[in-house]
């Protein structure tokens, strides 16, 4: 009776330890699910960190390029000559010229800085799409003479916001245009400031 006993007695701690090794096991799980959540979640933050920063750096040679107002006139007047309606924004911001590309210089053969449905090039991640490129809240300034007047306006880049992490506001740049009004509804940039 007593080896019987010591028999049930050692079958018991067995089953004890067998429960502990599974309370073991499935607290393991849940630490480790834990940490596999919150790595992913930092990876995306480092990730939204870096198209913020590919897009801060966009702005700043986008600002490095357009300090020469050929470059800005060149993509508005090349390889066809872009017109905005110069009677709607002596009244509103609604005047916009999409463009769809800019060059580092003003030639068709530099290479280009961004590209509408393209990634950025030189970005870090796989993720700054390019979905527009305008010059939009093209608005009135002054007349220079009554063919030529002046307009303030801004550069704006719109990324494709379904292939970021966290969406953000698009680039904005602004700049002032110098135009031909001679015809209104078609009025061509002849110059750009910044």
């Amino acid at each position: 009776m007593l080896v019987r006993f010591r028999q049930i007695k050692n079958f018991g701690e067995k089953g004890e330890s067998l429960i502990s090794i599974m309370i073991g096991v499935g607290i393991l799980s849940i630490a480790m699910m834990t940490l596999v959540s919150i790595l992913s979640t930092q990876q995306k933050e480092i990730q939204a960190i870096n198209e913020k920063m590919d897009a801060f750096e966009l702005k700043s040679l986008l600002l490095l390029v357009f300090k020469s107002s050929s470059v800005c006139t060149f993509e508005l007047n090349n390889p066809i000559v872009l017109t905005f309606d110069s009677s709607t924004s002596a009244t509103t911001a609604a005047a916009v010229i999409n463009v769809n590309q800019i060059h580092t210089q003003p030639l068709n053969t530099s290479p280009l800085i961004i590209q509408t449905g393209k990634l950025v090039p030189g970005s870090s991640t796989n993720s700054l799409f390019v979905s527009s490129i305008r010059l939009k809240n093209i608005s009135f300034a002054s007349f220079i003479s009554a063919t030529i007047a002046k307009f303030i306006a801004q550069w704006e880049v719109i990324f494709d916001n379904s292939k970021l992490v966290r969406v953000f506001k698009p680039v904005t740049i602004s700049t002032v245009l110098t135009a031909d009004i001679t015809t209104p509804s078609s009025s061509k940039v002849i110059n750009c400031d910044f």
